[in-house]
């Protein structure tokens, strides 16, 4: 098993990674939007955007390491991996 400070670091990126990526995403998404019709999906997305943003500045600039650190992150994925799948498929 790797050290508990690497795994925590791990994590760090993985969730600064997957805010630039959503970040992406919902810059595209809005880009080609048309008509202003806001759905569920959008919603979610923003709310897991802002999710990983408070996971990433509390680590940053409070200091917010260790377990609950990854339990902020875990459930942001465990939520995405719920979330959006229903929100895109269960129309």
């Amino acid at each position: 098993m790797p050290p508990l400070e690497a795994l925590d670091r791990l994590s760090a990126r993985t969730a600064t990674v997957a805010l630039g990526v959503l970040t992406g995403g919902i810059i595209v998404g809005l880009a080609s939007l048309d008509g202003g019709s806001i759905d569920a999906a959008m919603v979610v997305s923003l709310a897991f955007w802002a999710l990983f943003a408070a996971a990433v500045l509390l680590r940053r600039e409070a200091g917010l390491r260790g377990r609950r650190a990854a339990l902020l992150v875990l459930a942001g994925f465990a939520l995405v991996g719920v979330v959006l799948p229903l929100t895109h498929f269960a129309s």
